[in-house]
């Protein structure tokens, strides 16, 4: 199993002295120990840590063949299988560029109980692309797709820094068409081009 929080909002938490990575490690490491969204934010929540973050967590069962993926907020995992993407989970705004997100304020709108569970049956050969919207908002699945299968020979670390060294390097480019212009333009009814700046965290499963 393995588990991702990003920090969301990171320049205004830094602005109010608080550490955004430390809640997101917090609720990682809460993950990882209890398997459950709900472990996880209790944990952060009683460290007494600030701050906010979207969370996903993988949890591969080998015996049975089978990948249940837990989400909430923005990052994503998809299955690669074949050349294409076959499974992806949804990802949860409240309006474009604000995902869901579990916060230090108990009171705040997204709970634990609005992450997403999905269920996936797994074939050998199987590759499952766990990351942030630094990736998914830089490469079209069809990309993703294309490089997973491009580096088939390849171990899995060596996947997921392809990946990630394409999402950072079409970030800095001011005229590309990625799904975050994309998105940009139909949100605010403007032409938008480029990719996104922002973190990229990437891990790779592959199905043996």
């Amino acid at each position: 199993m393995h588990a991702l929080a990003e920090l969301t909002a990171r320049d205004h938490q830094s602005e109010l002295g608080i550490d955004a990575g430390l809640f997101a490690r917090q609720l990682a490491k809460g993950a990882l120990l209890h398997n459950s969204v709900t472990g996880a934010y209790q944990d952060a929540v009683r460290s007494g840590l600030k701050g906010s973050a979207t969370l996903l967590l993988v949890d591969v069962d080998l015996r049975l063949a089978r990948a249940a993926v837990t989400s909430l907020g923005d990052s994503k995992c998809v299955l690669v299988r074949g050349g294409k993407v076959v499974e992806r989970t949804v990802e949860q705004e409240h309006g474009f560029g604000r995902p869901f997100q579990l916060s230090s304020q108990v009171d705040a709108r997204d709970q634990p109980s609005h992450a997403l569970r999905v269920d996936w049956p797994l074939k050998a050969g199987d590759v499952l692309v766990a990351a942030t919207d630094g990736l998914f908002d830089n490469v079209m699945e069809s990309d993703i797709a294309a490089t997973v299968d491009a580096h088939a020979a390849a171990p899995a670390a060596e996947v997921a820094r392809a990946l990630a060294h394409r999402a950072w390097t079409t970030s800095q480019e001011e005229f590309a068409r990625t799904p975050f212009s994309i998105g940009a333009s139909e949100a605010f009814d403007l032409a938008f081009s480029g990719g996104k700046q922002d973190d990229v965290t990437c891990v790779v499963a592959r199905v043996d």
